[in-house]
């Protein structure tokens, strides 16, 4: 078993990958405080390994540091330097995020190319690769709890949504149904439109898998076939070790 490590911009996530599969999962906030009580839930379980990939690399070294002292190992940390099964463009290498990077790889080694990969997190990405599994391009658009809390935040009538559903229907009949429809459904639409604009730039049709714990809220209502991945950070992060280590 090895430790997959995701710090994204909302949560840090440590689990158990075992054959790509998730043994066990532990999150905490995104906050150099809790990375000593993070890791004290894993004390004493055994890993032959571990690997790391971050959006926030001010929170990198504390993590490597709690990785070594806990396990007694040194973690591998995602880059665009590491052996890989996808090809990116010199000019992104020192700005594409890790998470791209995994989900990009996870979907060249299980899906067929070319594809794109929407991303539902704090930030919802679509990223594509091409028939030779290069890194074509892609787009960022806000995700959906920040689309949420905008309107609440900065309106002084809208409420805040305090669960996520997929709405019955498009025509919402009050207040809480208006902005759950229009979010939802408008990022489903602005999904199809990238997805299409993509198509047409690139001149095929792509395999579209979606991740990302809010990709289940949208997937269903997109016009595009989509394949929703809930694991495919996980199986990237397991890919990517087995072939770095």
């Amino acid at each position: 078993m090895i430790l997959g490590i995701d710090i994204g911009n909302t949560n840090i996530v440590i689990g158990g990958i075992n054959n790509a599969e998730l043994v066990f999962s532990e999150r905490a906030g995104t906050d150099e405080k809790n990375i000593r009580e993070l890791f004290s839930r894993i004390s004493g379980r055994a890993f032959e390994g571990a690997i790391l990939s971050s959006v926030v690399p001010s929170i990198n070294l504390p993590v490597i540091h709690a990785v070594r002292n806990t396990l007694g190992v040194e973690p591998i940390v995602v880059s665009p330097d590491m052996t890989m099964n996808i090809h990116i463009p010199k000019k992104v290498r020192k700005e594409i995020g890790s998470d791209i990077i995994v989900g990009l790889a996870a979907a060249a080694n299980e899906y067929p190319l070319p594809l794109a990969v929407v991303d539902m997190g704090t930030a919802s990405t679509v990223f594509a690769l091409d028939k030779q599994s290069r890194i074509t391009g892609g787009a960022i658009h806000p995700g959906i709890v920040i689309e949420f809390n905008a309107l609440s935040r900065k309106t002084a009538q809208l409420p805040e949504i305090q669960d996520i559903e997929i709405p019955e229907r498009v025509l919402g009949q009050d207040t809480d149904s208006c902005i759950k429809s229009g979010v939802i459904y408008g990022h489903a639409g602005m999904v199809d439109a990238i997805l299409s604009g993509m198509e047409k730039e690139m001149n095929t049709s792509l395999t579209v898998i979606a991740t990302g714990g809010l990709g289940r809220f949208v997937a269903p209502i997109c016009s595009h076939k989509i394949i929703y991945d809930e694991a495919l950070l996980i199986k990237g992060l397991d890919f990517l070790y087995k072939i770095n280590s």
